[in-house]
């Protein structure tokens, strides 16, 4: 298996030489030493991004635990460029994206390739493009960008047929398409480019070969986000969790994004994850996976979208408290100074928790493990906040899981403009507005006054 066996123990520049090495080996095309080191430095360099912190590695890892070659090196390229999280690519990337696309306002323009570049025709023409067209990072800019890579620089190594294999895998790793407008899935798209790239190069492919080729990039994209199907909600929001500073810069620098900031990340978030189906995540391609294999998927994936949802939803609540909060007493501010430092190997920060009355458990309704996650934390750390909710499980052992749509309904109010700061404030109820804006009087001290005067008028509406 790739990326194992001795490799385990290695650094992973090393892991990366034995897969590259391995790979090429068993396709009967092994490569000089030189050019398996020029290869791993390219693919170690693009994975040690600072920014990335789930599109690491570990992830390349994942993905090429596998018996299969093609698989083992589609794995290695497929997530090299990241446009959006890198901000910028190494000069060994950067050479050969340049040659293939210009970068413009939040796209890349394609240009016009060489008549004799058939490894890019090939690229090309399995991911369907044409010369000029504009993508974004969400419409297969990394992975075409990643293909065009991989096929420049193995294509002086490996047969065409072999190329075209690794590409589609790579295109394939495209994630969470839906049918198109024909009722279509992208699997069986597929297919119908690899039979148009089959005649157009030559590739010598016969039809079982080609659906082969099509399993595999099945495989590989099932491999690019297994966590979805995580029997463990908690594990599979931790690395969902680690998305969240790769997608939204702001978050890179803890001790200045502002409140507005981090909700923001959240609430794109809950959006994405409320709105994606099991079945986009996990799709079918000719009964493979098999019908049981497949509903298992599905049933996990949906239970894992389900916590994920009423998770973030839960986080949210006190952040919009905190939002209107800071409206409210002269604008959105650093969401430290209403919450208090992260906390240092010391122990002495001050947080918004430590001056909340004690947690208890007055909702009845309460799932034990978003409970556990909220007042315990995620399966690991984070640089950018805390692992618990502390103000999220304060409220949730209160209110229970009722209050979660309500909350969801008042806080979208609330983000979309419709309710003005001090009106979401007023229609909560105090026993939610007055705990959490009287702990951050104690810490944003420039907003004191204001905030207490805030917490009493909150107090006076309920006792009117």
């Amino acid at each position: 298996m790739y990326s194992r066996a001795e490799g385990e123990e290695l650094a992973p520049i090393h892991r990366i030489i034995h897969t590259f090495a391995g790979a090429l080996r068993d396709l009967g095309h092994p490569a000089p030493p030189a050019e398996v080191e020029r290869w791993s430095v390219i693919v170690d360099e693009a994975m040690a991004g600072r920014a990335r912190l789930f599109h690491t590695h570990d992830h390349v890892f994942d993905l090429t635990q596998t018996t299969d070659a093609i698989e083992a090196l589609a794995g290695l390229f497929h997530d090299i460029v990241y446009v959006q999280v890198d901000q910028g690519m190494s000069s060994r990337i950067n050479n050969v994206v340049g040659a293939y696309a210009e970068p413009g306002p939040n796209v890349y323009v394609l240009k016009p390739l060489a008549e004799d570049d058939v490894p890019a025709q090939l690229v090309h023409e399995l991911f369907g493009v044409q010369p000029g067209a504009r993508l974004s990072p969400f419409s297969g800019l990394n992975e075409l960008l990643s293909a065009l890579v991989a096929a420049r620089e193995l294509a002086p190594r490996l047969p065409l047929f072999a190329i075209a294999e690794i590409v589609a895998c790579i295109e394939g790793t495209i994630a969470f398409r839906g049918l198109d407008a024909q009722g279509r899935s992208p699997f069986q798209n597929m297919a119908d480019r690899m039979r148009s790239a089959n005649a157009r190069f030559s590739l010598g492919l016969d039809e079982q070969e080609i659906h082969a080729a099509v399993r595999r990039a099945l495989h590989v994209s099932f491999r690019d986000v297994q966590n979805f199907a995580d029997p463990d909600p908690a594990r599979f929001l931790d690395n969902t969790w680690k998305l969240l500073p790769e997608t939204n810069p702001a978050l890179r620098t803890p001790d200045v994004y502002s409140i507005r900031e981090y909700r923001i990340a959240l609430h794109k978030m809950e959006g994405f994850l409320s709105s994606l189906t099991p079945a986009r995540v996990f799709p079918q391609y000719q009964g493979e996976p098999p019908p049981e294999e497949h509903q298992q998927l599905l049933e996990a994936t949906a239970r894992n979208l389900d916590f994920s949802v009423r998770y973030l939803r839960t986080k949210l609540y006190p952040v919009a408290i905190l939002e209107a909060l800071a409206i409210a007493t002269g604008g959105d501010a650093p969401l430290e100074l209403f919450t208090g430092g992260l906390p240092k190997p010391s122990g002495t920060s001050k947080r918004l928790e430590h001056y909340l009355p004690p947690a208890e458990d007055i909702a009845q309704d309460q799932d034990p493990t978003l409970r556990a996650v909220l007042a315990f934390g995620r399966a690991s750390e984070t640089s950018f906040d805390l692992r618990a909710s502390p103000a999220a499980s304060f409220l949730y052992r209160r209110f229970g899981e009722a209050a979660i749509p309500r909350w969801m309904d008042h806080s979208q109010r609330f983000f979309q403009g419709t309710m003005s700061a001090q009106d979401f404030l007023r229609s909560q109820s105090p026993a939610a507005t007055v705990p959490i804006t009287r702990a951050t009087a104690r810490l944003a001290v420039t907003r004191t006054e204001a905030l207490e005067s805030l917490a009493a008028s909150f107090e006076a509406g309920a006792a009117a």
